[in-house]
């Protein structure tokens, strides 16, 4: 965990300095007026943060839109409108927000929500027995009962296959 900003007098001076932006940063010879300057260069440093380039930080939309031309392209008509439906859900959401302004507690809060179960999928598939028993085929009599998968065949004494 980091440490909290805090002044301190250099040796050797009279000046009060900080660390701001990680350079040491001279600031007064009072230190009330240094603890006052220290947390007005901290607001703005993080005011310049947010007010940064906007396109270093788009909205979740404008990410969400070029993943969704992509997902229509490369899947399953299925698969990109679960895609669609969820995005335009969590992008109703969150409104205009940007991506660095996003956190966990947003997804949580969007689940809660939604009413959304977390382990929820497709459910118009039937369910079906897991895992799949193989099929028999010419060679059943090499594998065993007991292994459900016919990647080994069963060996004799002798090592030989049954077969």
């Amino acid at each position: 965990m980091p440490r909290a900003n805090k002044v301190w007098k250099r040796a050797g001076t009279e000046w009060y300095y900080a660390k701001i932006r990680g350079k040491k940063t001279r600031l007064s010879k009072d230190r009330a007026e240094a603890e006052r300057l220290m947390h007005k260069l901290l607001c703005e440093e993080e005011e310049r943060k947010e007010t940064a380039n906007p396109e270093a930080f788009p909205t979740f939309r404008k990410l969400a839109d070029p993943f969704l031309v992509n997902s229509e392209r490369v899947n399953k008509p299925n698969t990109f409108r679960t895609h669609k439906v969820y995005l335009q859900s969590f992008c109703d959401r969150v409104k205009r927000k940007r991506v660095n302004q996003l956190k966990g507690h947003h997804v949580t809060e969007w689940i809660a929500a939604t009413g959304w179960r977390s382990g929820s999928t497709c459910r118009s598939r039937p369910s079906r027995p897991w895992p799949r028993s193989p099929r028999p085929s010419r060679w059943s009599c090499c594998w065993t009962s007991s292994t459900p998968s016919p990647t080994r065949p069963t060996s004799g004494p002798s090592g030989s296959t049954s077969c």
